[in-house]
């Protein structure tokens, strides 16, 4: 209902992914996601008059909201847990279009382009579900594997009475029943998709 509030709140609605509209001191900007979602910025005032307007049209969430809502739609966050623990392409940055294939100098541009032109990625971002908790870092192993992980969690989020997660997993697993946490034995992962940007 983004789009439909924003109109009947007198704001723009950007029809692309990264677009950004101009309402006099606001700027909407459209994120990319599986159902659109949208940044209202500007000066405070003009951000607590638009903020009042949306009200009306909309129940107001918090950061726990926002979180598992990025998370759902594919949007990868790094913490401390799981820095350097994966490239970019790993986490669907390139599906997201957050990542320049043409700009140079910047950490990490010659392993990502490398990757993008001549390599083969064996991991990608994937959306699971877990009753237990799954802290980011945790080893993904395969119920009837080899003992060795075949994944991790890069992030999670409560969602009903479980756990949202986004694993960095083996491709090759991607379409694989019996995924655990934490050890071979561990709490099963039941895999939703693959993550909604790849």
């Amino acid at each position: 209902a983004a789009s439909a509030a924003l109109q009947s709140a007198g704001l723009p609605v950007p029809s692309t992914d990264w677009e950004v509209a101009e309402a006099g001191a606001l700027r909407v900007l459209r994120r990319p996601a599986a159902t659109p979602v949208f940044s209202v910025m500007g000066a405070a005032d003009a951000l607590s008059d638009a903020q009042s307007r949306l009200a009306a049209h909309l129940r107001a969430g918090s950061r726990d909201d926002w979180h598992l809502r990025r998370l759902l739609d594919g949007v990868p966050t790094v913490g401390p847990q799981t820095q350097d623990h994966f490239v970019a392409q790993m986490l669907n940055l390139d599906t997201l279009d957050a990542i320049s294939f043409t700009k140079g100098c910047y950490t990490g541009q010659e392993v990502i382009a490398r990757l993008h032109y001549l390599g083969k990625l064996k991991k990608r971002l994937y959306l699971g579900y877990c009753d237990a908790a799954a802290a980011p870092g945790s080893d993904v192993f395969a119920e009837h594997g080899d003992g060795q992980s075949v994944g991790e969690v890069a992030d999670t989020a409560a969602m009903n009475s479980g756990f949202a997660v986004q694993l960095v997993l083996q491709s090759a697993l991607a379409g694989a029943a019996g995924l655990r946490l934490g050890a071979a034995d561990g709490p099963a992962i039941r895999l939703i998709g693959a993550s909604p940007a790849s």
